[in-house]
C-alpha cells in the first residue's frame, strides 16, 4: 500500500509514513486478537516488536512535521518543541526508552520460560516441541485419550491438563472437549498419532472403548497403556483388567510390548507417569521418529541420584514377611549403585 503512494509528493506530505504507521498499528491489533502463536512468549515478542515498529513510524511523522515550516504549530502542539533538532532529540530518547523496555520484556520472558515447569529433553534441556515438525500430514492430535467415563474420566482430564502445561504445543483429544459425533470415533483415531488407553474397571467392556482400541490396532496406531491400580479409584490388578478384555484382543494389548505405566496421584510419582506418556508420544512425532528413547526431565524435580543418607544406616528385614528380604536387597543395591 505504501509503495503505491506518489514518492515525490507523498513523502513530503507525510502520507507514506502515516500510512505505514497505520498499517503497522492495524497489524499489531490483529496479532493481539488472533494470537497465531502457540507459545505465549512468542506472541509477546512479536507484539513488542510490532509496537516498537509502530513507535518508529510515529517518531518519523513527528520528525517530518517539525522539519517542515508548514507544520510548526502542529509540531509544538504534539511534542512541545519548535525546532526539528529538539524534536529529533526527543524522538531519539523516546525510541531508546522503548527499545530498553522491549529488551526488558524479552529478558523477563526468557527468564520466565527458563524457569517454567515444562518438560525438557534430558540431554539438551530444551523443550521438545519448541521447534520442528511434531504432527505428520493428516494428523490433528498428538494424543487420543481413550477411557471409560465411569472410572477414568477424572484421571484423563488431569493427564490432559498436566501435559498441556508440561508440553506447550501439544494437541490432545479428549471427548468432553473435542467429540462432535460419536459415530466418527474411528475418524478421530485416524487423525491421532498415538492412542492412550486408560486401563480401569469397565474400560475393556465398554463398546465405544473397544471401538477405539480396535480402530487403533487396525490403523497401526501406537498405544501407550496407563494402568489405574487403585481399587478405590476404579482400578484393579492387571490380571483383573486383562480378564475383562475380549480374548482376541488380549495379546495385541497386553503382550505387544506397548509402553505401560501406573497412574499415580502423589505429585513426584505422577510426574514419572507423565514423563513416560510424553516420551511415548514424542517418539512417534516426525521430529523424533529416528530416536529409540527420549529421556525427559522436569526442572526442580526430585531425582534418585540426588538422594543419599548423611551417614551409614542399617536396613532390617523381617524373615516372617514374604519378600521383605528381596526388597531390602534391591533397595540396598539401588542406594549403593547411586
Amino acid at each position: 500500500m505504501v509503495l503505491f503512494i506518489d514518492q515525490e509528493y507523498g513523502s513530503r506530505k507525510l502520507l507514506r509514513t502515516v500510512v505505514a504507521g497505520i498499517v503497522s498499528a492495524m497489524f499489531l491489533t490483529i496479532l493481539a486478537l488472533a494470537r497465531p502463536y502457540r507459545r505465549s512468549d512468542d506472541l509477546y515478542l512479536a507484539c513488542v516488536a510490532n509496537l516498537l515498529l509502530t513507535c518508529c513510524f510515529a517518531s518519523g511523522v513527528v520528525i517530518q512535521l517539525c522539519d517542515s515550516t508548514m507544520y510548526e504549530d502542529m509540531c509544538y502542539g504534539l511534542v512541545g518543541y519548535k525546532t526539528s533538532r529538539s524534536a529529533t532529540t526527543f524522538v531519539v530518547v523516546l525510541t531508546a526508552v522503548m527499545l530498553a523496555v522491549s529488551l526488558a520484556v524479552i529478558l523477563v520472558s526468557a527468564v520466565s520460560a527458563a524457569r517454567a515447569k515444562t518438560m525438557r529433553v534430558a540431554s539438551s534441556k530444551r523443550e521438545p516441541m519448541r521447534d520442528g515438525i511434531t504432527l505428520a500430514d493428516g494428523q490433528q492430535w498428538h494424543l487420543f485419550l481413550s477411557h471409560v467415563w465411569s472410572t477414568g474420566q477424572d484421571a484423563v482430564a488431569v493427564i490432559k491438563n498436566e501435559l498441556l502445561q508440561f508440553l506447550p504445543g501439544c494437541e490432545i483429544f479428549l471427548d468432553v472437549d473435542d467429540l462432535k459425533n460419536i459415530g466418527e470415533l474411528e475418524a478421530y483415531i485416524g487423525r491421532s498419532q498415538v492412542v492412550l488407553c486408560f486401563l480401569s474397571r469397565g474400560y475393556l467392556r465398554s463398546t465405544n472403548c473397544l471401538r477405539e482400541v480396535r480402530a487403533a490396532l487396525e490403523m497401526g496406531k501406537p498405544l501407550v497403556l496407563v494402568h489405574e491400580a487403585d481399587p478405590d479409584k476404579g482400578g484393579g490388578t492387571l490380571a483383573e483388567l486383562r480378564s475383562e478384555c475380549p480374548e482376541e484382543l488380549r495379546a495385541a494389548i497386553f503382550d505387544a510390548g506397548w509402553p505401560m505405566v501406573v497412574w499415580h496421584r502423589i505429585e513426584a510419582f505422577q510426574h514419572v507417569s507423565l514423563k513416560v506418556i510424553a516420551e511415548a508420544l514424542l517418539l512417534k512425532t516426525p521430529k523424533y521418529e529416528g530416536e529409540k528413547e527420549l529421556p525427559m526431565c522436569i526442572p526442580g524435580e526430585v531425582r534418585a541420584d540426588g538422594l543419599a543418607f548423611p551417614k551409614p544406616v542399617v536396613l532390617w528385614a523381617s524373615t516372617l514377611n514374604a519378600g521383605a528380604r528381596e526388597l531390602a536387597a534391591a533397595v540396598a543395591a539401588a542406594v549403593a549403585g547411586g
